[in-house]
């Protein structure tokens, strides 16, 4: 209906007093009718003098609906009586910005923007099909009700009755008070803090029985490394320590050298099993590494022994580190090209990022900057490849040597730089921040193979070099990052995990890029965001192809935990806005966490939604399959963050869905859905199946977890009804991967435990689902 014509017939002299319910009415179905028809901004007339049959005709005809300023006055007088009654003892914060915005919709003079549908009539008796859900792609996180703008879609009955819900209201704050408690999240600076602020002496001294048995134990897993730190190189450790001068801090007593070279040699043993392995074993001597470099290993190694003293005394070797390297490189210039001392730096950045600590992860994440630029500096990230070996490998022993400690010195460089790389993708996974490496500088060669890498002498180095370097020419790294398929081309002349592993950083770096166009794609107006559309539902789908085949590639050549487990967490990632749902779970506190509940919600009733659990019950999956003590550093945040996933989409889907009771075609008993396309438990952390693709695609099935009683013969299937019940068995996964022997699991595990028990907790009685599993007979894959 046409303004004009509108105009024309409020000539008829009309009256609303009695009229409020029928006007009501009639504004909300013209809203409903606007917003499903109408991609442009709707506005609506009070229809009150209409009869409600004249006035479905009149909306069968899809004609817009306008209302006059008087009438729309009136009904905003109406409107508020009835949300001050309704919301009771609601946050006072959100009734201030709720008049905040109705102020400035009175200021656009006689239209008003749409702000809810149905508000405040229930309409469930009249079927108008204007609330239909439209299933989208697989995997398309816009799919969903693309036609109207994100600044409308907050208003939506069902995201206002989310963030003033009553029973989840409460859990906004107590979320929040779960990330405070965390020392990994929470961290306030005073005055009165110290770089060595408790953590201020040095008191290890040559521990406890205890604690040698549990180090000599974690030190004899692994081969013998070519040098033993002894008295002179402990010596030298004291002389860097005790030169710092630093004040609030005192060393009661130091480590012996038996100890020390117990920390190093479990240092080697977890590099040894590292995919990006960059100190070389065979040539490390003690006796010739800077004192930085060592200090740097031992802390490295101390961090993650189970023993407590041990950690913080480890702790406190990194923060010595961190204070020494500056000095190191004001007092020497040079430095900044030596290989030892880069080395040592970025051995500080992993300790810190991975400390579980905010404050030392905080320091360390604001430092990798200048780590990147003194290695691009070096020419790390572009080493020729006619370069890499200068030298006759035929030549006696003193010259093949001299060459072999050449080419380690090149390779470690190299390997520097590629971990710096998957480093700073992790670190930006993990914390919400901006790489600093891009994927493209990566025009370095292929680094050689492990069999060549770990060499334990000249003469096996140089048969192992002499077999890997036949055949094509070596590629370089960028040509892998552009298509992984190229490796067929050089197998056994390259380090095939260690290539794959970087190339999916590199496509994971490319994820967070496509992660910041979601994110203006949410808050966008309407012209704009049809735009941007259709190019991130095209790159989205590209990249999810580019996993999937380095997948299928990686299953065949390089099955390997860490790079499993990786793929899993980049594909949920690239289908789940991570850093809106992190704000949901209350990381930057309660009035963040409503803002962005409708745009999670809105993803919850997503295609996308149905995939990001998938990977995310995968991710637990592959989590189980490391060996024990190794789900550490990265892996365990990624760990935390599948668990988000899940919990998050549990919540959501307590809040518009009724739980009941039902029997499956083969006599299991489970909570879910009633709808008999939901008969089918989907075991979110089992092997993919046709059932599992079906709920992808169609989202037919009811998703849960499994919780093995008995491995490989009996499970127990858990619905995703009960949010604190998938917290736990999430944690679950991070404490089974822990020894029963181990006294003090390091700090990154205890506090990621603590963080998700108070999180699942936090939610009271939200949770409804005490009996929603159910034992199940077979495989569980």
């Amino acid at each position: 209906m046409s303004v004009s014509y509108a105009a024309g017939l409020m000539k008829d002299p009309t009256t609303f007093g009695d009229m409020s319910n029928l006007t009501r009415i009639t504004d909300n179905f013209a809203v409903g009718s606007a917003q499903k028809d109408s991609i442009a901004q709707t506005y609506f007339n009070d229809m009150s003098w209409l009869m409600l049959e004249r006035w479905i005709n009149l909306m069968a005809q899809g004609e817009q609906i306008v209302l006059h300023k008087p009438a729309r006055l009136a009904q905003a007088s109406r409107a508020s009586d009835q949300r001050e009654a309704m919301t009771g003892n609601e946050n006072p914060d959100q009734i201030v910005n709720e008049t905040c915005i109705e102020s400035q919709c009175d200021d656009v003079g006689d239209i008003r923007p749409v702000t809810s549908i149905f508000e405040y009539v229930d309409l469930s008796w009249f079927d108008s099909g204007l609330l239909d859900l439209t299933v989208g792609t697989f995997g398309d996180m816009t799919s969903f009700n693309a036609s109207v703008p994100a600044h409308d879609k907050t208003g939506e009955n069902q995201n206002s009755k989310l963030t003033n819900n009553h029973s989840l209201g409460p859990s906004f704050g107590n979320r929040f008070g779960a990330y405070r408690r965390c020392a990994w999240t929470s961290w306030n600076p005073s005055r009165y803090q110290h770089s060595f602020h408790g953590q201020d002496v040095i008191n290890l001294g040559a521990g406890s029985l205890r604690e040698r048995t549990t180090l000599l134990m974690k030190a004899s897993t692994g081969r013998m490394i070519g040098s033993t730190l002894d008295d002179a190189c402990r010596d030298s450790l004291l002389v860097l320590v005790t030169a710092m001068k630093i004040s609030h801090f005192s060393i009661h007593s130091f480590p012996p050298a038996e100890l020390l070279n117990d920390l190093v040699r479990f240092f080697f043993i977890q590099e040894s099993a590292s995919l990006a392995s960059c100190i070389h074993p065979g040539t490390f001597s003690c006796y010739h590494a800077r004192p930085e470099l060592l200090l740097g290993i031992i802390a490295a190694g101390a961090v993650i022994v189970p023993e407590r003293r041990i950690q913080v005394t480890g702790l406190v070797m990194h923060e010595i580190l961190r204070r020494a390297m500056p000095q190191l490189y004001e007092s020497d210039n040079s430095t900044t090209r030596d290989l030892q001392a880069l080395q040592a730096y970025f051995r500080a950045l992993e300790v810190g990022a991975w400390s579980g600590l905010k404050r030392k992860t905080e320091i360390a994440c604001s430092f990798m900057q200048p780590g990147y630029t003194m290695l691009f500096q070096a020419g790390a990230f572009s080493s020729p490849t006619e370069q890499e070996l200068t030298g006759d490998l035929g030549q006696g022993a003193e010259g093949l040597d001299a060459v072999w400690k050449s080419w380690t010195m090149k390779e470690s460089l190299k390997r520097l730089a590629i971990r710096a790389f998957i480093h700073d993708s992790q670190v930006s996974m993990a914390y919400f921040q901006a790489p600093a490496i891009s994927y493209a500088e990566l025009n370095m060669a292929v680094p050689y193979p492990p069999s060549v890498w770990f060499a334990e002498g000249r003469n096996e180095w140089r048969q192992e070099l002499l077999h890997c370097t036949r055949g094509s020419r070596r590629l370089l790294l960028t040509e892998v990052l552009a298509d992984v398929t190229v490796l067929e081309t050089c197998r056994g002349q390259a380090d095939l995990p260690l290539c794959c592993f970087t190339a999916i950083h590199a496509l994971a770096n490319q994820v967070w890029d496509l992660q910041q166009q979601f994110t203006l794609l949410f808050s966008a107006p309407e012209t704009k965001r049809r735009r941007m559309d259709s190019w991130c539902m095209n790159r989205q789908r590209d990249l999810y192809q580019d996993l999937i085949t380095i997948r299928m590639y990686c299953e065949r050549h390089v099955a390997h935990y860490e790079i499993r487990l990786l793929l899993e967490y980049v594909m949920m990632v690239l289908h789940a806005p991570m850093a809106h749902i992190q704000r949901f779970a209350g990381r930057e506190g309660e009035n963040e966490a409503r803002r962005v509940a409708p745009i999670v919600s809105e993803w919850k009733r997503s295609s996308a939604a149905r995939v990001a659990i998938w990977h995310a019950g995968q991710v637990l999956r592959r989590a189980r399959q490391f060996p024990p003590t190794t789900l550490q550093s990265f892996y365990a945040v990624a760990t935390y963050h599948a668990a988000l996933v899940l919990w998050t989409y549990s919540i959501l889907g307590n809040q518009s869905s009724k739980q009941g009771e039902i029997v499956v075609p083969n006599g299991m008993s489970r909570n879910g859905s009633t709808d008999e396309s939901s008969m089918t438990p989907i075991m979110l952390d089992g092997e993919e199946n046709n059932d599992s693709r079906a709920f992808c695609i169609l989202g037919h099935g009811t998703p849960g977890l499994s919780h093995s009683a008995y491995t490989g013969v009996t499970s127990t299937f858990y619905t995703l009804a009960d949010p604190t019940l998938i917290m736990q068995l999430s944690a679950d996964t991070l404490r089974s991967n822990l020894l029963s022997t181990d006294h003090a699991p390091p700090l990154l595990i205890c506090n990621l435990l603590g963080l998700m028990e108070d999180l699942g907790s936090s939610l009271g009685s939200l949770s409804t689902a005490p009996s929603s599993h159910t034992d199940i007979t077979g495989s569980t894959g």
